[in-house]
């Protein structure tokens, strides 16, 4: 199960936020979102029993692209649904995560006048 949700949120979450990270086009901002939208759901379901992570109380791979892709969708400027926004602040109450994200700080600024609409 933990590799099922790590594939799903590489493939249809991390790559899509990916993207609009680069090119802040209005066409990969629509792709992105539909795409993410779609995989977001499969998520929201997963949670909608109450459990605090994608397969339990405990982080797992299943969390960790999820995680990332919250965050930089977030901080990026995609919307992201009210589950998935109390989801990314367990995971980032996580020492671990929460210092890796911090750690990206500097690269995320660096780029970001690389980052523009093509």
């Amino acid at each position: 199960d933990a590799r099922h949700f790590d594939r799903l949120g590489d493939l249809y979450l991390l790559t899509p936020v990916g993207k609009f990270f680069w090119d802040k086009s209005d066409k990969v901002r629509e792709e992105s979102l539909a795409t993410m939208t779609k995989a977001w759901a499969i998520w929201e379901k997963a949670l909608a029993d109450g459990r605090k992570f994608v397969l339990g109380d405990e982080i797992t791979l299943g969390d960790l692209s999820a995680a990332v892709a919250a965050h930089y969708a977030a901080t990026e400027g995609l919307p992201v649904p009210d589950a998935i926004l109390r989801y990314r602040e367990r995971l980032e109450e996580n020492p671990v995560l929460a210092a890796s994200a911090k750690a990206a700080e500097p690269f995320v600024e660096m780029t970001r006048p690389k980052r523009v609409a093509k």
